[in-house]
């Protein structure tokens, strides 16, 4: 049998024991609000990120789309060696029909497709697939 100051020693202990882990609770209860706003700040910063790379995005493709429109209305454009802003030669491709497409390209791999259309400069054909030519811009800023 334990003695009274054994057994008092015990209570102590519990007592000591239950109030550690109710401030655990407590420190974990303000830790997990802090990270919670912490991630909700984040959340909202990377949702402003995506809008604002949106509309870049879209601004950049309305810019290439007019570059591209002008020089389409006046190949003079071509030659006048603007700073910073050059062309080349586009070829890309669409599929019209799958099921004409060469074994090898069932599975219409466009990274394949894409590779073998400008090694070839589109110069050989690959049934089923179209090739698409245009001029493509770049601006530098």
């Amino acid at each position: 049998m334990a003695s009274k100051e054994t057994v008092e020693g015990y209570r102590r202990l519990a007592s000591e024991l239950r109030s550690t882990v109710q401030e655990r609770k407590q420190l974990e209860a303000k830790y997990s609000e802090s990270i919670k706003a912490l991630n909700d700040a984040l959340k909202h910063k990377r949702d402003e990120m995506k809008l604002a790379t949106k509309d870049i995005c879209e601004f950049e493709g309305e810019l290439r789309i007019a570059i591209e429109e002008m020089v389409e209305d006046d190949d003079s454009l071509l030659d006048a060696g603007a700073e910073g802003l050059s062309f080349s030669d586009r070829i890309t491709f669409e599929i019209e029909d799958e099921s004409a497409l060469p074994d090898k390209y069932k599975i219409a791999d466009t990274k394949k497709i894409r590779e073998f259309v400008q090694r070839t400069s589109g110069e050989i054909q690959i049934s089923g697939v179209r090739i698409i030519r245009g001029k493509s811009s770049r601006v530098k800023v």
